[in-house]
């Protein structure tokens, strides 16, 4: 369900003139009450499309198991927090166009 919902959303904002379909940024209310983001943390990075990353635990998204991620089919590529590839769909190697070595992730 979560993941549904999840590209749903993504797909919506992607769609909407705005980004936010209406919807205000400050009415989320949230807060961090405790992080657990340690000095130098582990961690994979996904690229959905421009503007949409999921950040997942070290070796969450490798090769092998997105292939049976409930996202499988929209994740473009995955990279770790050193800059290693893991997987990357369009083989891309442009820092103008969306990929792995796309400008924006390194913002």
């Amino acid at each position: 369900k979560f993941c549904a919902d999840f590209v749903s959303t993504v797909f919506s904002r992607a769609a909407s003139k705005d980004g936010m379909n209406g919807v205000d940024p400050d009415g989320f209310d949230s807060k961090v009450i405790f992080s657990y983001v340690k000095q130098h943390p582990q961690y994979t990075l996904v690229g959905i499309q421009p503007g949409v990353y999921i950040i997942g635990i070290k070796d969450q998204f490798n090769l092998y198991d997105c292939e049976a991620h409930p996202l499988h089919e929209i994740l473009q590529y995955a990279a770790d927090e050193v800059g290693f590839i893991l997987f990357d769909k369009k083989n891309t190697k442009s820092v103008d166009e969306f990929g792995p070595y796309f400008f924006e992730q390194y913002l």
